[in-house]
């Protein structure tokens, strides 16, 4: 009677220990499957961070250089703008799927009406230069403010240089 005591908590030992090694090796074997797939998965979001990272670096550096001022009366755009310029055509080219509304604005000399043509006017010249360079039509929206929101509220010569301008917002 004690041999089949011993012989019973045997078996059931051994069949506890069988149900727990088949069931730790199978966890194993989907913990290595799910590493693997949570390491794959991790390594395309990382790549995509970095591109990510990289894209957001290259808008930091356009948005210093995004504003393009204008002389006394004029929408010709400078040659000092020009490489700004260039450099945001550059990243749209690159980006079909980004985005660009350029804001014309003015200072507050003039009528409202001739504010609002002359602004636009600045927009058509930004526009045409960033076509000419391959930037879609699509990816080109604009309206022009006139003199409504100046960055600068006085009626001094300084204020109206700053708020000669075209801004070119990127989305």
């Amino acid at each position: 009677m004690k041999i089949k005591k011993i012989i019973n908590i045997l078996m059931l030992i051994v069949s506890t220990v069988t149900i727990f090694s088949c069931s730790n090796d199978h966890n194993k074997n989907n913990s290595i499957r799910n590493t693997n797939v949570m390491d794959t998965g991790f390594k395309k979001n990382k790549k995509d961070l970095v591109h990510a990272s990289h894209t957001q670096e290259i808008l930091q550096t356009l948005y210093k250089n995004n504003v393009i001022y204008f002389d006394f009366n004029k929408f010709q755009v400078n040659s000092i703008f020009l490489k700004s310029l260039d450099n945001i055509a550059n990243f749209l080219c690159n980006n079909k799927k980004n985005k660009i509304c350029i804001e014309g604005h003015t200072d507050e000399s003039g009528s409202d009406k001739y504010n609002f043509l002359l602004a636009e006017k600045r927009i058509k010249e930004v526009r045409s230069y960033f076509l000419k360079k391959g930037v879609l039509d699509k990816q080109i929206s604009f309206i022009s403010y006139g003199k409504e929101k100046p960055i600068m509220d006085c009626n001094i010569e300084s204020c109206y240089v700053n708020n000669r301008r075209a801004v070119i917002i990127i989305n």
